[in-house]
């Protein structure tokens, strides 16, 4: 078994630097052995949304909020050129544990993966 824990920059970062996270993020997944089990976890901030191409049925579920960002493609995208599959997207959750984020002044509430 292989984990590797990811922090992805925030979608106030610059595009570069996402691009960058992502390519060190494959070259990590290159240096797992191929018979290990790999498990990705960590916090990409990005909003993967509804929209659901048949593509897309392979890497993420219907349980998701919320239009996509560009940070969320790129999370999309990268799950399905290496046919990994975005968890917690495939399971039904509590209303209340729907948002992972909430503004300060509780107004503002948005689901990052």
């Amino acid at each position: 078994m292989a984990l590797i824990q990811a922090y992805a920059p925030t979608s106030s970062s610059e595009i570069e630097e996402a691009e960058e996270f992502y390519a060190e993020l494959q070259h990590a997944m290159e240096n797992i052995h191929k018979q290990d089990t790999l498990y990705i976890s960590g916090d990409f901030n990005a909003k993967i949304g509804h929209e659901m191409s048949r593509e897309e049925k392979k890497v993420k579920g219907i349980h998701c909020l919320e239009n996509r960002n560009e940070r969320g493609q790129m999370l999309v995208d990268f799950c399905i050129e290496n046919r990994l599959a975005i968890g917690n997207s495939f399971f039904k959750h509590h209303p209340r544990r729907l948002f992972t984020w909430t503004s300060p002044d509780g107004k503002t509430k948005n689901q990052i993966d």
